[in-house]
């Protein structure tokens, strides 16, 4: 995925959270999910909580 399409789901993401449509630990764990997401593509690792998901988890 490029990375302008990360930027944006981040954005969005805040902008949820900064019009208080969601929470902040709900905010927090969306945000984990993308940048975990973003590590496994362009590092190859996976976080020890992801190693479990299934592939239909994932945000794109």
């Amino acid at each position: 995925m490029q990375e302008t399409k990360y930027a944006a789901v981040i954005k969005n993401l805040f902008q949820e959270y900064y019009k208080r449509n969601i929470s902040m630990g709900e905010y927090r764990t969306q945000r984990k999910r993308v940048l975990d997401q973003m590590d496994e593509e362009y590092n190859g690792a996976k976080s020890a909580g992801q190693s479990g998901q299934q592939a239909d988890d994932q945000l794109f």
